[in-house]
């Protein structure tokens, strides 16, 4: 089991880091003063916004955060349970990674739309 949760962790480090470039990428185009949309209604219309910080990095630090608490989850219990917390691992990694890239296209679009990307 050490070498899946080696793997595991592996995917979890490459989805971070994905994240984290994207984030950066959009920080650089995102203009300084700049609300960012962190809520979309049904037509796909801004709803919420909060600050560039907030918006672009809260998404990786709960992962991250996640991540660790389920690692260390996994460690604490049996066999059997450490399974399931390698299971969840492996389930969440793509899952943080395809919602943050999700939110990040439509709050880029909507900015751009509004002009408040550089350009």
């Amino acid at each position: 089991m050490d070498w899946m949760s080696l793997i595991v962790d592996g995917l979890w480090i490459a989805v971070l880091s994905i994240m984290a470039g994207a984030s950066r990428q959009a920080w650089r185009l995102i203009l300084p003063d700049a609300q960012v949309p962190i809520a979309f209604d049904k037509a796909g219309q801004p709803k919420a916004r909060t600050s560039k910080a907030i918006a672009l990095l809260a998404l990786p630090v709960v992962g991250a955060v996640l991540w660790i608490v389920l690692m260390a989850l996994g460690r604490r219990f049996g066999p059997n349970e450490a399974m399931i917390s390698l299971g969840l691992r492996a389930l969440f990694a793509p899952i943080f990674a395809l919602v943050h890239l999700s939110h990040l296209r439509r709050a880029m679009k909507a900015l751009d739309d509004e002009g408040q990307l550089r350009g």
